[in-house]
């Protein structure tokens, strides 16, 4: 799909390379400007995740993060092994993302927000049943069947299922595609990033997310949520075993 943006930077003397072998997808969404700036997207550069789905950007000028998404970057660059040596709020796949994605879940005290597409990893799906089942109102904005691979649809389907059983709230997406990877604790804190919730993302692909407390961040992030989630409605997974039920 890049040959030809390839081909485009490389005539126009911009250097360019294609991503590190080392994963099986590079799924990072990053841009630095200046050393001073750094974006952390959840959308791909095509027109359509900035048109037809629901996705979010973050821009941090702390130094620390900016620094680190260089280092990473230069790693990547190289092809060469990178490991997290210090967590500084910025969380990397194949690092310790999964880890600091469980951990986050489990600081919400009464309120749990999650805006993803996918609900395949039974570790974080485990911890979002235990906020859950210890009392956290925890509200789920899925985009059903849309843009899930055949082979997560069981996972995802049955994932919703068993959480509507703890009490989650769980609806659909109805003014845009979800594509978004969304977690807000408490109205205070936020986590965005390119990783799904799915082994693959935590395991074998280059991923970025961040953890955001910035109160006008938080602010603007928990009242795009509230309004997709009153424009979106109660949803019931089908039987993952019934694909006669999966069209939507």
């Amino acid at each position: 799909a890049n040959d030809e943006t390839f081909e485009r930077f490389a005539a126009a003397g911009i250097t360019v390379r294609w991503s590190n072998p080392k994963f099986y997808v590079t799924h990072e969404k990053s841009i630095v400007a200046d050393d001073r700036a750094a974006l952390v997207a959840t959308f791909n550069l095509c027109t359509k995740y900035f048109t037809l789905t629901r996705d979010y950007g973050v821009i941090t000028h702390d130094p620390v993060h900016v620094a680190q998404i260089i280092e990473v970057f230069d790693a990547d660059w190289q092809e060469l092994d990178w490991t997290c040596s210090a967590y500084e709020g910025l969380l990397w796949s194949n690092s310790n993302s999964r880890y600091h994605m469980a951990q986050f879940i489990d600081t919400a005290s009464y309120r749990l927000d999650i805006q993803h597409p996918k609900y395949v990893d039974a570790v974080i799906l485990e911890r979002i049943a235990a906020a859950a089942d210890r009392g956290v109102k925890v509200h789920v904005l899925c985009g059903g069947k849309h843009g899930i691979s055949e082979w997560d649809i069981l996972d995802t389907f049955a994932s919703l299922r068993t959480l509507r059983r703890f009490g989650v709230k769980v609806h659909k997406q109805k003014n845009l595609r979800v594509h978004a990877k969304l977690l807000l604790v408490d109205d205070e804190r936020a986590l965005i990033g390119s990783m799904n919730i799915d082994r693959s993302a935590f395991d074998l692909r280059r991923e970025l997310g961040i953890l955001v407390s910035d109160p006008p961040t938080v602010a603007r992030l928990t009242q795009v949520f509230a309004a997709d989630w009153e424009l979106s409605h109660h949803y019931e997974p089908p039987d993952p075993l019934e694909p006669s039920h999966h069209h939507e």
